[in-house]
């Protein structure tokens, strides 16, 4: 039994009455299914295209808004790989979540040591430049001087004396909070470095993976090699 909307419903000349009769009268209760929709049409072409571009200007606008922390992954990572040759030789006489704080901790050793040993010099620097300022901001307001011509170009003087302490300290602060960042981050990836490379490779497709695999094992190998290369030059 089928259901009818309004008077005359079924009169000949009624748009709606004609397809109701029309549907009173079929076999199948919800009808034959017709034609499929042809996909290759120009209004299916353009909803595929402006699909797509909205996909990628939403994608691009997220890494845009993301990009600070990508940017610290993106580092962790990067010194993650330089450090796993380190940290799989290590990984074979002790439990690899030990073996990378190890490598971790023995690099940030490293480098609080250079640091140290470049603070004598910096801070002699510094004093020599505090003891001198009076005559280079004398120089920096001398138009007949190269100095004060450069001053006078770029507003050295106005652009120092923007300068205020507490932005010094609060970008500091910032540096100091993303160094943390990256180096937890790195002793992560140093750590579970298997199953993050397994992670990557199941973003391929299934049918790439067997030239994916040894083209991103060659990629890490030159990339720890490049680290390993750029520290021993520090």
């Amino acid at each position: 039994m089928h259901a009818t909307s309004g008077r005359g419903a079924h009169r000949a000349g009624h748009a709606v009455g004609e397809a109701e009769g029309a549907a009173a009268r079929q076999e199948k209760p919800l009808g034959t299914p017709g034609k499929p929709l042809d996909r290759r049409s120009a209004f299916f072409t353009g909803m595929t295209a402006a699909a797509g571009v909205a996909v990628t200007i939403g994608v691009a606008e997220v890494v845009l808004a993301a990009s600070d922390v990508l940017l610290l992954i993106g580092i962790a990572f990067f010194l993650a790989v330089g450090l796993e040759p380190v940290t799989g030789r290590l990984a074979r006489r002790m439990p690899r979540v030990l073996a990378a704080a190890v490598v971790v901790l023995a690099g940030l050793a490293v480098l609080g040591s250079v640091i140290a040993a470049a603070a004598v010099p910096l801070a002699e620097q510094a004093t020599q430049l505090r003891a001198g300022a009076p005559r280079y901001l004398a120089m920096l307001r001398d138009p007949g001087t190269v100095l004060g011509h450069v001053g006078r170009l770029f507003d050295v003087e106005a652009a120092v004396r923007s300068v205020h302490l507490a932005d010094v300290a609060k970008s500091a602060a910032g540096l100091l909070g993303d160094a943390v960042v990256v180096v937890v981050l790195a002793t992560y990836f140093a750590a579970d470095f298997p199953r993050v490379r397994t992670a990557l490779y199941r973003l391929a497709p299934r049918s790439r993976r067997p030239r994916v695999i040894p083209i991103g094992d060659a990629v890490f190998r030159k990339s720890a090699r490049t680290s390993s290369a750029t520290s021993w030059c520090r």
